[in-house]
């Protein structure tokens, strides 16, 4: 019986109770979730989805520039790069729209960048937080269309960081 007691206690501490924890100065001062610092879409970001299952299938790199009123993305092909310029809104629902205005690059019209053609709106759902940006065709999609990392956050991780293209656009 006092065995089965002593590993009962045993066990008991092993559980991490509150009393014990306390007594011997253990503490988990590291919460399970922490809160974003930002929600915002604007911003430098680093396409993280494969760019083979996205529009840019082939890219080395994608990078997009998105500020308030403007964006400009870039992507970078062994053969080329090619770059694209326009407007960027957000309507209240979070869809933003954006509006090329001009191309770029030893790649511009080509078939790579006939996504992005200038004067005609692409519009996408666009949620952020922290360090990531999601992309969805609309709010029925149960995949996102892209994830995208902040240029910071993905240059220190080592995924993507890399501003030093062999063939910038022009």
């Amino acid at each position: 019986m006092r065995r089965l007691m002593a590993l009962t206690l045993v066990a008991w501490m092993a559980t991490g109770c509150g009393f014990f924890r306390k007594t011997l100065g253990i503490s988990d001062s590291s919460p399970a979730h922490q809160e974003p610092l930002t929600t915002s879409i604007w911003g430098d970001w680093v396409l993280a989805s494969s760019a083979d299952s996205t529009a840019f299938a082939g890219a080395q790199r994608v990078e997009l520039s998105l500020q308030p009123g403007t964006f400009r993305l870039q992507a970078f092909y062994p053969n080329g790069a090619f770059a694209v310029n326009g407007t960027a809104a957000v309507t209240e629902d979070g869809l933003l729209t954006l509006t090329p205005s001009s191309q770029t690059g030893e790649l511009a019209g080509t078939w790579r960048a006939l996504a992005l053609r200038p004067g005609r709106p692409v519009a996408v759902l666009a949620s952020a937080a922290g360090g990531s940006l999601v992309f969805s065709p609309d709010e029925n999609a149960v995949r996102a269309s892209s994830v995208w990392h902040r240029h910071d956050a993905a240059a220190r991780a080592g995924t993507g960081g890399d501003t030093t293209p062999a063939r910038p656009p022009r």
